[in-house]
């Protein structure tokens, strides 16, 4: 969920991530689902090391309504102060 990675980039990063590429959580989710059932690089909002360093996340094989449901869970892990760290440059 949180800082320091160990298997993939942390859930409250890719949040942030999202929150500073999608002012509006439809149209993130949209983006996730498309995302989650086929994973391009180019489409990513992870940064490209964290890609380097974790690949990418291998395609889902959910229904549309289960992604759509981690979708939304993901987008409300936005963690204010995590990402006031993250802007002042303190990664942990």
């Amino acid at each position: 969920m949180e800082p320091p990675p160990k298997f993939g980039p942390p859930i409250k990063g890719i949040a942030i991530h999202y929150r500073e590429a999608f002012a509006e959580k439809k149209e993130a989710v949209e983006h996730m689902v498309t995302f989650m059932q086929k994973p391009d690089a180019s489409l990513s909002k992870c940064r490209p090391e964290a890609i380097r360093r974790f690949g990418l996340m291998p395609a889902m094989n959910m229904s549309e309504e289960k992604l759509r449901v981690v979708s939304e869970w993901l987008w409300e892990q936005f963690d204010p102060e995590l990402k006031r760290l993250h802007d002042s440059g303190h990664h942990h």
